[in-house]
């Protein structure tokens, strides 16, 4: 179930007003930064411990648990997510003049052996990221994975996947999100990600806490065990404190705590 589990991110502000016209309106609740997260029910549970430098940006993703996964996030000059390290493997990103990530390039390196692969990724005149292909260092021109995006509202709520590799398929991926505050910073993590099973490589460049997720095979209209439904509770300043979700095979629940002004 580990690899069925998606970190969720939500978008939008709330202010809170007085109910007397007469008295000023007091200041909104400030912004908090993410602390821990908790997973728990069908599957095995596990704590993950967020961790931020003095420019607080994201720096590590580590758990508190034996589950061992240690994520580690580096900056460029411009402070733009360049690497991001788990265990043998590190995804390394490049970007255009326009700063639009434009590749992402995984090395694993283990016992001596070396193995790379890499998205790239276009944008539309919008400047929205419009598709990403996958490929292998081997064989560079053929396209194992092809995502192509669709926006509401500037937001991603449709996803078409090609898969190229034997008798290949499509794949329809289906977003809603709650428009509330997302707990993580928007950065184009992906081992971090594909770690928890998502279908796609922008991710966690979607704000919104995803209150569903379809994912459905065009061709026989199979539905996808990743796919999903959540719901959430929050905190007075509009962050998550709960997601539920359940899937196919089970209910999946994360607690989330925070370090707020």
């Amino acid at each position: 179930m580990l690899k069925n589990l998606l970190y969720f991110f939500t978008l939008g502000l709330f202010a809170f007003g007085c109910l007397d016209g007469n008295e000023t309106d007091p200041a909104p609740l400030g912004d908090c930064q993410i602390s821990t997260t908790a997973d728990g029910g069908t599957g095995y549970p596990f704590t993950l411990k967020y961790s931020f430098n003095d420019q607080n940006q994201l720096t590590r993703i580590t758990a508190t648990d034996t589950s061992g996964l240690d994520v580690r996030l580096t900056y460029d000059t411009k402070g733009r997510l360049f690497t991001e390290k788990e265990g043998d493997v590190v995804w390394e990103n490049e970007y255009n003049t326009q700063d639009q990530l434009v590749k992402q390039t995984r090395t694993f390196s283990a016992g001596g052996r070396i193995e790379q692969d890499f998205y790239l990724h276009t944008y539309n005149s919008a400047g929205q990221l419009q598709e990403s292909t996958f490929h292998s260092a081997n064989e560079p021109s053929f396209t194992q994975y092809r995502y192509v995006y669709h926006y509401t509202n500037n937001m991603i709520t449709h996803v078409e996947k090609t898969t190229y590799a034997a008798n290949g398929f499509v794949e329809d991926i289906t977003i809603t999100y709650d428009g509330k505050k997302q707990p993580l910073p928007l950065l184009p993590m992906i081992d971090f990600h594909l770690h928890f099973g998502d279908p796609h490589p922008a991710f966690g460049l979607s704000a919104g806490n995803v209150t569903s997720y379809k994912v459905v095979n065009r061709e026989d209209g199979s539905i996808s065990p990743v796919s999903y439904t959540a719901s959430y509770t929050y905190n007075e300043q509009g962050y998550p404190t709960e997601a539920v979700r359940v899937y196919a095979d089970g209910t999946v629940k994360r607690r989330y705590t925070y370090n707020c002004p």
